[in-house]
């Protein structure tokens, strides 16, 4: 296991206590609902799906899971197919829920699961107030300059906090407290404030953070959004959550506001990054990008890894259900599934984004079956029978459909249809399916 992980096993903060109490289930449904985090892989989610179906699996829980240690790994083996390359990737997804805090806040986690976790996530928010410093910096991941710059004010007792309700209670006069100790600069205390905020799940505004002077701090920033738009324009849904980010930021945020315009600006700047981000979110391959800008697959990689929290992630619910009515609101008929070629010419792989999310058991690969189409669209609300009326295959719903089309057509809506009535009319397809189906009686009763 990871170091991250062995640290987890004894160690829980807000977040890490909430992921120790989540089903192998549980922690897939969370996940996809993270936005700015690789998909889980089809074989991993698969493999456990099936395993913890089973009433022999032995972890009902990931903390179940970490506790038993390197013993686990090795029952973990034991799944059909479930290789060292998948466990790696559990391991990247159980870290990633860690993670989760520091990209989407408590708040959020609190509207995507049930009463009961947030219940327990409530009794973790009400006490981090009362957190020291040292305990703070214990429970969340810090760099190097911040611990060491509250270690050393703490071992000379100077640190002007004892605990996180001390700081918040001080307002703003809590920024000018920290910018006066020796190498704690605007950033530093930006990290600071920001652990703070994650740890209580909510935005606190303590003035402004351009410097130590009080008279800059009714200050906000004047954002610049037509570097959103015009990125946006540029690369239709590629940088999502960026763009997201950067109208959702208040003015007041100075430091975030510049931070986002700042990748903006590379962004269009650096087209040739840009390009590539949009080619992956494409789900172009490594290959075809590098011999298209003549870099090699490595390097695309690597381009791909420095943008990969603000390309947009299509295998999450987060973006597949507003993509999925965003087409809705385009066709005339708003209570059906947008056909298969209308999903392709959005995405090139919505369809099997959909599959993947929503349908994770199916096997089928291509367009998305008539089945499926059904399946999804119950699943958004939508009219489903249509699809297994339309389909090319003969299905209940498609013949109760067309033996009522016929009867309605020879002016007998209440009464099925004879045999001779089909043959005469040249339904001899019907009249065949029907005997499929039962015969006639069978079909009657439908």
């Amino acid at each position: 296991m990871s170091t991250l992980l062995k640290i987890f096993i004894n160690e829980s903060g807000p977040n890490r206590s909430f992921v120790r109490e989540l089903s192998f289930p549980e922690l897939l449904k969370f996940h996809d609902s993270l936005p700015f985090v690789n998909p889980v892989p089809v074989r991993l989610r698969k493999c456990l799906l099936k395993a913890t179906s089973a009433e022999t699996f032995l972890f009902n829980s990931v903390g179940a899971y970490l506790d038993v240690g390197n013993d686990a790994v090795l029952l973990l083996m034991r799944i059909p197919n479930f290789g060292r390359k998948t466990l790696n990737k559990l391991h990247a997804v159980i870290e990633d829920a860690i993670h989760a805090d520091a990209v989407i806040g408590v708040p959020e986690i609190r509207r995507n699961f049930p009463q009961g976790n947030q219940d327990v996530l409530q009794e973790y928010v009400n006490a981090i107030p009362g957190l020291t410093f040292p305990e703070l910096l214990g429970k969340f991941p810090v760099s190097k300059r911040l611990k060491n710059c509250i270690s050393s004010e703490l071992g000379r007792g100077s640190f002007p906090f004892k605990t996180i309700r001390e700081y918040l209670d001080a307002g703003q006069a809590a920024i000018q407290l920290l910018m006066a100790i020796p190498a704690f600069g605007k950033k530093t205390a930006r990290e600071l404030h920001t652990l703070v905020e994650n740890a209580i799940g909510k935005r606190v505004y303590m003035g402004s953070w351009r410097g130590k002077s009080s008279s800059d701090s009714s200050e906000a920033h004047s954002k610049q959004l037509t570097l959103a738009d015009q990125l946006e324009e540029n690369y239709p849904m590629v940088f999502e959550p960026l763009v997201n980010s950067y109208r959702q930021t208040p003015e007041t945020d100075l430091l975030v506001c510049k931070s986002l315009e700042k990748q903006i600006q590379q962004l269009l700047k650096n087209t040739q990054h840009a390009k590539i981000c949009e080619r992956r979110f494409l789900e172009k391959t490594l290959e075809s990008i590098g011999k298209s800008f003549s870099v090699t697959r490595e390097r695309v990689r690597q381009i791909e890894k420095k943008y990969k929290y603000i390309i947009t992630n299509i295998y999450s619910e987060n973006w597949l259900t507003p993509a999925v009515q965003a087409l809705l609101t385009k066709q005339e008929v708003s209570n059906q599934l947008p056909a298969n070629d209308v999903l392709k010419k959005y995405h090139p792989k919505l369809q099997f984004a959909l599959r993947q999310v929503f349908l994770p058991e199916s096997h089928e690969r291509g367009s998305l079956t008539s089945q499926e189409r059904h399946d999804l669209a119950k699943k958004f609300g939508l009219d489903g029978n249509i699809e297994l009326i339309n389909s090319k295959k003969w299905t209940r719903e498609k013949l109760i459909h067309e033996v009522r089309e016929f009867a309605s057509e020879i002016g007998k809506p209440d009464l099925m249809p004879m045999q001779v009535e089909m043959r005469g009319r040249g339904r001899n397809d019907l009249n065949g399916v029907i005997g499929r189906f039962g015969g006639q009686s069978k079909v009657a009763s439908l």
